[in-house]
């Protein structure tokens, strides 16, 4: 049985969560023993961790950018090591670059066996510094998740939205077109967050996120909406909202910012919009047409089942570390 050690931020990290602890069933089912470590924040602790890098078949770093000696020191102790990332850690998420994230960035990729990127554009980045690269998009749960409920329909539209607080200032961008919208319809805005923000015209209600109870509030949500501004740091976002949003069988109406448009067929199982405009037009569609959310939406789902959920993602990283284990390089 091949042993497999990931060091990840934290437990309670999204893309740690994601890409890591969601799919440890499915590697267990495949014949794969893993331990997971959160990076140690002392030298005494990283220190402490390199005897199990030795023992591990395969290390799996996961999203973190490493000093520069600690990443040579992993080097030394890992039989088979892997950066595995899902956001554009080169780039500052304010926007600003950092010529220390790039080094850093740069480094991981050169040091590293193999890359597993995102999506193809963290992918392309990472192949300026290393050949092994493949593309592995983040995925979500199927298997009890609800779908949307239909029980409403008539009374008023719910638009949702998913995500942390970090990112709320994404959905301001859609203000004007949200409080265009309430002026004609009756909608409502759902904020499924840490926090919440007022959003003026606009009948809005804000509802705690918890883990255990995202999955039912997404089914609530008529339409799923993921506005971007388009900046380096957005543009490799994974359309991990977007993914939710049609594992519950709800329409994602999403900024056409990077690779989102690649998540789903455009106007088939969702929409990728470019402006404001055609962003209250296709809301204005979708509102006015239930039959074509429940259409749309069901379309969205069976795409998930087919491509990114927890099974099918699992069994790919497995394949992946297994061969890794026993001396192959996946094809890029």
């Amino acid at each position: 049985m091949s042993r497999v050690l990931f060091l990840i931020r934290a437990h309670d990290v999204a893309s740690s969560r994601v890409r890591v602890l969601n799919l440890l069933p499915e590697l267990h089912a495949q014949c794969l023993q893993t331990r997971v470590v959160e990076h140690p924040d002392s030298w005494r602790g990283r220190l402490g961790l390199l005897p199990e890098c030795r023992r591990a078949d395969v290390v799996v770093i996961q999203k973190s950018l490493m000093s520069p000696l600690f990443l040579r020191l992993l080097r030394l102790a890992s039989r088979r090591l892997v950066y595995d990332f899902d956001d554009a850690v080169y780039h500052s998420s304010k926007n600003i670059h950092s010529r220390s994230r790039t080094r850093k960035f740069a480094a991981t990729a050169r040091q590293v066996d193999l890359v597993i990127a995102g999506n193809d554009l963290l992918a392309a980045a990472a192949r300026q510094y290393n050949r092994n690269v493949v593309v592995l998009p983040s995925a979500v749960e199927t298997r009890a998740v609800p779908t949307r409920d239909d029980s409403h329909n008539g009374e008023r539209t719910i638009i949702g939205w998913v995500g942390g607080k970090d990112t709320l200032p994404h959905l301001r961008q859609a203000a004007a077109v949200l409080a265009r919208l309430a002026a004609q319809y009756p909608v409502e805005l759902r904020i499924l967050s840490s926090e919440g923000i007022e959003m003026p015209g606009v009948n809005t209600r804000f509802i705690p996120w918890q883990l255990a109870t995202q999955d039912a509030e997404i089914a609530q949500f008529d339409i799923g909406i993921m506005p971007l501004p388009d900046n380096p740091h957005t543009r490799g976002k994974c359309g991990y909202k977007a993914l939710q949003y049609m594992a519950a069988a709800v329409v994602p109406v999403v900024s056409n910012v990077g690779t989102n448009a690649q998540v789903f067929k455009n106007e088939e199982e969702g929409f990728a919009i470019d402006n404001d405009e055609e962003m209250l037009q296709t809301l204005t569609t979708l509102i006015v047409d239930p039959e074509l959310r429940r259409t749309m939406g069901l379309r969205a789902r069976r795409r998930v089942e087919r491509d990114y959920t927890v099974a099918v993602i699992g069994s790919r990283l497995a394949g992946i570390l297994q061969g890794l284990a026993g001396g192959e390089t996946p094809a890029a």
